[in-house]
């Protein structure tokens, strides 16, 4: 018994002094990055961006890391000289950083880096690509610039009695622009996500009451892709989109009564929608990505009310 408990004590120590020399900062130094990083199409500018084992790192109160996790509408929980560090996503997936381990947490699931974040001297670093992963963003690597992009991640169909409704969520804000078109008799409903790359796949079955199928293509260069999702709505269906949940979710809804368009049963917020596609003003200079901004502008719809109706063209 006294050498079993030898054992373990030998054992506690050993693993309390493994997790003390892993924060402990590293004597490799981080060597000034002066890439650029576009994100959503706009230039993000960084202090302190820097390479270690060459792959990117940040500082965690590198200005630049805080303009990027507002424009993704995502945020970051830190206290100087711990060893956590959580990262918020748009749509509540929760990332989190230890110093010493070189595991990345994405919700429940957990994925291995190639190293962990650190400290220099007092500065705390993270691996940026890891970041970008854990923060569902698409990722162009080209010479001297990094361009990231959120992503559509999901697309999926509920049924209900008398309307169908879509479902889609993104891991940013979400803005889009919605049109009518083809024939009378087949028509099709488009909705476009300007900025947003597409991780959600390529088919969505609609059952074929109000809607047959959807499709998703990605076009767009690949610093400010265009994620389409086209639909083969029903003869004489009416549509109506709203924000469901938080700013990264909409519900699309399907059905041949305007009275089942309405979603009373969730807090729904103002549709917001591209205005126009946005453009790079005519005397930037080039870059090797588009920089455009684009205009959003709030649906007038009031809160409770439904975002966008419009019925499909009848046939003559």
């Amino acid at each position: 018994m006294k050498l079993l408990r030898v054992t373990a004590c030998i054992c506690a120590l050993l693993a309390s002094v493994s997790r003390m020399a892993a924060a402990q900062p590293v004597a490799v130094p981080v060597t000034a990055l002066a890439d650029q990083v576009f994100v959503s199409g706009r230039e993000v500018r960084f202090e302190h961006l820097g390479s270690f084992r060459g792959a990117p790192v940040v500082r965690v109160d590198d200005p630049g890391l805080g303009s990027m996790l507002e424009i993704l509408g995502a945020k970051m929980q830190f206290q100087p000289g711990t060893r956590f560090v959580v990262f918020t996503r748009a749509d509540g997936t929760l990332i989190t950083f230890t110093v010493g381990s070189n595991a990345l947490s994405v919700d429940d699931s957990s994925r291995a880096m190639p190293f962990g974040p650190f400290y220099q001297g007092t500065q705390l670093y993270i691996p940026l690509q890891p970041l970008t992963t854990g923060l569902g963003l698409y990722e162009r690597h080209f010479h001297q610039a990094f361009a990231f992009s959120p992503q559509i991640v999901s697309v999926q169909r509920r049924v209900g009695q008398q309307r169908t409704i879509v479902e889609i969520i993104a891991s940013a804000p979400l803005t889009w622009r919605s049109s009518l078109g083809g024939p009378p008799k087949h028509p099709a409903l488009v909705l476009t996500f300007p900025g947003f790359a597409n991780a959600a796949g390529s088919h969505v079955t609609l059952g074929g009451r109000e809607a047959k199928a959807a499709s998703l293509t990605q076009q767009g260069p690949p610093g400010f892709p265009i994620t389409t999702l086209t639909i083969e709505v029903m003869h004489g269906v009416k549509y109506a989109a709203h924000r469901v949940g938080g700013s990264s979710q909409m519900a699309l809804v399907l059905a041949h009564n305007e009275k089942d368009l309405a979603l009373s049963t969730v807090a729904i917020a103002p549709a917001v929608h591209i205005s126009a596609m946005p453009t790079a003003p005519p005397t930037q200079a080039p870059t090797p990505v588009p920089t455009p901004a684009p205009t959003v502008v709030p649906s007038p719809a009031a809160r409770g009310a439904v975002a966008t109706a419009a019925p499909v063209p009848t046939a003559v």
